[in-house]
């Protein structure tokens, strides 16, 4: 038995999604880190352990840190486990994967392998909490929560539980540091579905290019033409101005008031104590908002702000000495005369696939088309603008945008692309991929840079999205910056699919040990069994458990990597092999592992100090619902594995209630759910990793369909031999008993554990003959025979294949 302390459980057990994970308070992070800092990763590097796993060595660029100190150090090293080696693709369900360019929150352990040389995220996914950038409006989120406030949510949290205050990290080289600028950018905030606009608001939003610094006072004057608005536009109500959506509006008071007939003064005044000042960094966050009200069409006023007053009337704190300062200089954006925002109408289809490329099935297409208009024309020979896309949303990473390669066509009212799993900058190792939301379009004027987003009114439904590979090419793209065409790296996703490896048309998997109880042991492996079947016997995956080698897959148990042990139950990865990355030609999916974590085979204890209640959490392996549910929370292991081994064979997490695949942000019951049933979504995914099963790859056959059983089952004990046939059947089942059976009764169970049909007093004798009930979904079941309480009591697995 395994103990746990965690010292707060911020949510409700009952309400946790799918139960791969127990939820680390931010208290709990806090206390169990070595080190907390805010940073972007700038490279990484992969190579293999000694165990023969791929490894991606993260170094990470720290701007802030909330825990610990870093010392002189401008660099750290990041260990993650899975990346890209050598034209294999290792990845894994559930587990951290980092990016070059992500930002964000790292909660850290020294690795102790390595000297404290390293680090690896505690608690993993739910140790990095990423810097989302949505319009005006900047989140964080980890594999399970969002944090819509990152003022109060995370840096005073932080703050508050370590008892520490923020340190700012400061340039490697002082002599090269260059002016920190106070950015302002003022951005229209139209509403493109509105037919008859009567106000337009302007969002002002701040940053700084440089160093950090709260934001403690400010006033600024705006100036105007009052022909276009008239005099004095706060009294007379033509201009309305409000807190931002990033300015905690208990923290600030804001103000405007007239001080001539063209300008007025904005004033931002803090009421609070210097550790809750607004942190201005390097995102841009709206600070104010500015209502129009207008009529006669929709114009954007001629403003004028003047650099060096904002300067001169704007105070900030260093986080790090608490001293207030001001910026070496002020950089005001204004908006442009006209606005000319995307604005979508429609899309076609409104329900589909990711990742599918142009494959169809069952009429669920994985390619729609985006009507609207102001979406711009691309250059001559290019599909799309070079600096405009397609945007989706990933249910575990946030929005992103699709690879350039997955574009059909592009014009000024209409866009045709892929439903992907490929973003913009490519990548294989667990990249992105559309879930079910809203779309958007994002569009940069060609010649000025200025970009604008708009997203749909409706959300695409996306049933279910497959794990792709990517494939590049170069093109002569324009860049912006440099006012030159320069070569361009773009990429596009490219199917993953199973193969033929152990001579049979499947792979060989190995299921090793779990417990040192035999019955325990047995169980699980039964259980293990039972979800495989799931995809063998109905969809005719080929796997063939094996027990001498060689092996292709293996399922065992094994501590997962520091951070993880005791918050996931079970982990799946599958290398594929990316034969020629400059072509759309298939990837196969050469291995794949689940693991099991081992500190959770054994009942875990976890105790809340806030309340001192002891939580116990334990596998459940048993075909029945225990009866214990109301003191124990169950992780059904049979689920569990059917979700992981759902990974091996390429789907991905959706973000739809009631799916197998659905990731762990969504809300549904997770302990204690017994479930076992594939959705119809998750139905059409393995349909669709069976049909991609037939085509083969760049450099293997394809796979053939796995037979799932003999026609005739033989089941023996000491007292009695019984005979199962036709299996798969259609309509009727024969049992034959070697010796006389008495007073049988047959039942048949789901693989829920919930029994469809009973048929009882089939007397005695020797030989039966049992009808399958009418309106019986084809599919695995357990064939339960009882007879003598004694001697006859068997449990089959049949085929319902009608």
């Amino acid at each position: 038995m395994k103990q746990v302390f965690i010292t707060s459980i911020f949510l409700i057990i009952g309400q946790f999604s799918f139960a791969q994970f127990i939820p680390i308070s931010m208290e709990q992070k806090v206390q169990s880190s070595d080190l907390i800092v805010e940073g972007k990763v700038i490279s990484q590097e992969t190579f293999k352990s000694e165990d023969g796993y791929i490894f991606t060595r993260n170094r990470i660029k720290p701007e802030k840190v909330l825990k610990g100190d870093i010392g002189e150090t401008r660099e750290l090293e990041i260990i993650t486990r899975g990346g890209e080696l050598d034209g294999v693709v290792e990845t894994w369900s559930h587990f951290l994967t980092l990016e070059v360019g992500h930002y964000g929150v790292f909660f850290l352990k020294r690795d102790k392998k390595s000297g404290g040389s390293s680090f690896s995220v505690f608690s993993s996914g739910q140790g990095f909490l990423k810097f989302n950038e949505r319009g005006r409006t900047l989140t964080a989120s980890d594999c399970l929560k969002d944090y819509k406030n990152i003022h109060s949510e995370i840096y005073g949290r932080i703050a508050e539980l370590g008892d520490t205050k923020m340190r700012i990290v400061a340039a490697a080289d002082p002599m090269k540091d260059k002016p920190n600028c106070l950015k302002i950018v003022i951005t229209p905030i139209i509403d493109p579905h509105a037919e008859f606009a009567t106000s337009v608001d302007l969002g002002i939003s701040a940053a700084l290019t440089e160093t950090p610094l709260y934001l403690k006072d400010a006033e600024i004057f705006v100036f105007y033409n009052p022909d276009q608005l008239g005099e004095n536009v706060i009294a007379n109500g033509a201009v309305e101005v409000s807190d931002g959506s990033e300015l905690p509006d208990a923290l600030y008071n804001t103000a405007a008031v007239d001080v001539g007939p063209n300008n007025f003064k904005i004033t931002i005044s803090s009421t609070t104590t210097q550790n809750d000042y607004l942190l201005l960094d390097g995102f841009l966050k709206e600070i104010l908002r500015v209502k129009i009200n207008f009529s006669g069409g929709l114009f954007i006023p001629d403003f004028f702000i003047s650099d060096g007053q904002v300067m001169d009337d704007a105070f900030f704190v260093d986080p790090s000495t608490l001293v207030q300062t001001k910026v070496e200089c002020v950089d005001i954006n204004l908006p442009p005369e006209t606005v000319a925002c995307p604005i979508i109408t429609g899309f076609t289809p409104d329900t589909v696939a990711a990742g599918v490329e142009d494959m169809y099935l069952n009429n669920i297409p994985g390619i729609i088309t985006i009507k609207g208009m102001n979406f711009g024309n691309p250059s001559a020979a290019f599909i799309k603008p070079h600096f405009s896309d397609v945007r989706f949303y990933d249910v575990d990473s946030g929005w992103f945008s699709a690879a350039e390669l997955e574009y059909i066509s592009w014009n000024d009212t209409m866009i045709v692309v892929r439903v992907p799993t490929m973003r913009k900058s490519g990548g294989d190792y667990l990249s992105y991929g559309a879930c079910t939301e809203r779309i958007g379009v994002f569009t940069t004027d060609f010649v000025t840079g200025d970009t604008c987003t708009t997203y749909s009114a409706k959300k695409l439904y996306v049933r279910f999205g497959m794990f792709n590979d990517s494939w590049r090419n170069q093109v002569n793209n324009w860049e912006i910056s440099q006012g030159v065409f320069v070569d361009t790296t773009i990429h596009g996703g490219k199917r993953r699919n199973l193969i033929e490896r152990n001579g049979m048309g499947g792979y060989n998997l190995l299921i090793e040990d779990f417990y040192p109880d035999t019955t325990k042991n047995n169980a699980a492996k039964d259980q293990a069994i039972k979800a495989l079947d799931v995809y063998r016997c109905t969809y005719k995956i080929n796997v063939e458990v094996a027990t001498t080698p060689p092996f292709h897959a293996r399922i065992f148990k094994d501590s997962l990597p520091t951070g993880i042990t005791s918050t996931t139950f079970m982990q799946g990865n599958s290398n594929s092999f990316n034969c020629n990355p400059t072509t759309n030609d298939d990837s196969p999916v050469a291995t794949f592992n689940v693991i099991v974590n081992e500190v959770v085979l054994d009942t875990l204890m976890v105790v809340d100090s806030s309340t001192m209640d002891t939580l116990t959490f334990m596998f459940n392996l048993s075909d029945t619902i225990p009866s214990d549910t109301g003191s124990v929370f169950y992780i059904d292991f049979q689920k569990t594995m059917i979700h992981e081994l759902g990974h091996a064979f390429q789907l991905r997490h959706t973000n739809n209630v009631g799916d197998m695949m659905a990731s762990g942000k969504i809300d549904v019951p997770g302990f204690n759910n017994f479930n076992r049933s594939l959705s119809a979504n998750d139905d059409l995914g393995v349909r669709h990793t069976h049909l991609l099963g037939k085509v083969g790859t760049c450099i293997h056959g394809p796979a053939s369909d796995y037979v799932c059983t003999t026609n005739t089952i033989e089941l023996s004990d000491e007292f009695n031999k019984v005979l199962i046939y036709p299996n798969p059947t259609q309509d009727i089942i024969q049992i034959e008993f070697s010796e006389p059976a008495i007073n049988v009764s047959v039942e048949i169970v789901n693989l829920n554990g919930q029994a469809v049909h009973q048929y009882d007093g089939l007397g005695s004798g020797n030989n039966f003959a049992v009808g399958l009930p009418p309106g019986l979904n084809n599919g695995l079941y357990l064939l339960h025979i009882k007879g003598d309480e004694s001697k006859t009591n068997f449990i089959s697995k049949i085929i319902v294949q009608k």
